[in-house]
């Protein structure tokens, strides 16, 4: 639930019991790493690792500490910058845009956080899945947020493959939920929220992926966006819950325009559950809303202008509706679509132009040639 302050009291209530416990002084380590108070942080993993020197997690999160030790604290109006040397020279570009994004989200949620945020800027590969969860592995996240702490990779280990500005605006998006409901929010909201945040409609592939979803039947119920996050069955079904996610948030925002978000998150911070809050701010059942956020979503991915991401079993059907029915076209071109998925450039050409040249007119097929 990321409600670390909460979790520490309980660790401490485990160590006056027992002072020898090691598991509670690592996780008061680790809580107090998550709410940014590092110092405290560095005193229990010593502890944690005095009573337990094998942990795994401890010892990394002391190196971790050691590192942003080295690291040059910067600060701006509102954050606290850690940047390693390698990345110095983004700082004035990185300084001004976190200003910016604050200036614009604040007045759009009539909140601010308490407190300055930090910006942890990690300059090699898995410090920042040391950073979340003491251990290496966490992969294809370039940004996380712990409520008053953001941690980030360096622009410069993707390689051009994310954008940072709209890493920000999703990390900061989440400072504001977790801060203004104490981090009483759910996944999905918080996710989803980031995301809308971000300014950018899905992109070709998201949609690509939604819609195979879709015929897959792969798509997360609205009840089970949560789990998505948190117990996903794959990376594609994390995806998933981000991009349903968002699809909820918007619908939210149709519904009753971004008041509507502010007033559930205002009702999270309040303690109610979200099925009160559902029936007071939308006037369903919580299972209407669920039914309502489902039906939405199908019938919007349906609608989709695109081709779904490639799947094997439905290559196999393509390609035996067209054996069977080798004078229908439709079939044919289906089936050229699907190779051309499936990355068989040379098959999808040859069953397209067979198409083009019994029928001309065939839009489907030409794009599969590209005309």
């Amino acid at each position: 639930l990321r409600r670390y302050p909460e979790a520490a009291d309980y660790y401490r209530r485990a160590l006056a019991l027992d002072p020898e416990h090691a598991a509670a002084a690592n996780a008061l380590g680790l809580s107090a790493m998550r709410d940014g108070r590092e110092e405290e942080a560095g005193e229990w993993l010593d502890r944690g690792f005095e009573l337990d020197p094998f942990n795994i997690r401890t010892i990394n999160m002391r190196v971790l500490l050691k590192k942003l030790g080295g690291y040059r604290r910067l600060e701006t109006a509102h954050f606290v910058m850690k940047i390693d040397e390698p990345d110095l020279a983004f700082a004035p570009l990185l300084g001004p845009y976190l200003e910016s994004v604050y200036a614009g989200e604040c007045k759009r949620f009539g909140f601010e956080p308490g407190r300055k945020t930090v910006l942890e800027l990690f300059s090699e590969p898995e410090l920042l899945s040391g950073r979340m969860i003491g251990l290496p592995g966490i992969e294809g996240i370039p940004g996380a947020c712990f409520g008053p702490v953001i941690g980030m990779d360096s622009p410069r280990l993707w390689h051009g493959k994310t954008n940072w500005q709209t890493i920000v605006r999703h990390e900061f998006g989440h400072v504001l939920a977790l801060t203004r409901t104490a981090k009483r929010v759910p996944f999905w909201f918080t996710e989803g929220l980031s995301v809308v945040l971000e300014g950018h409609p899905p992109t070709l592939d998201q949609d690509r992926l939604a819609r195979w979803a879709l015929d897959e039947g792969e798509l997360l119920p609205f009840r089970e966006l949560n789990h998505g996050f948190t117990r996903g069955k794959s990376p594609l079904h994390r995806s998933l819950a981000y991009y349903e996610s968002a699809f909820a948030i918007r619908r939210l925002i149709e519904r009753g325009g971004f008041d509507t978000v502010l007033a559930f998150l205002d009702d999270y911070a309040a303690g109610r559950s979200s099925g009160d809050i559902v029936a007071a701010r939308l006037g369903l059942t919580e299972g209407a809303w669920a039914a309502e956020v489902d039906s939405t979503l199908r019938a919007h991915i349906a609608a989709l202008p695109v081709w779904p991401l490639p799947s094997s079993e439905r290559l196999r059907e393509r390609v035996e509706e067209s054996g069977q029915r080798p004078d229908d076209l439709e079939a044919r071109v289906r089936m050229a679509r699907e190779w051309l998925e499936a990355g068989e450039l040379e098959t999808a050409v040859s069953e397209a132009l067979a198409v083009v040249e019994a029928d001309s007119s065939r839009i489907e097929a030409r794009l599969v040639l590209g005309h």
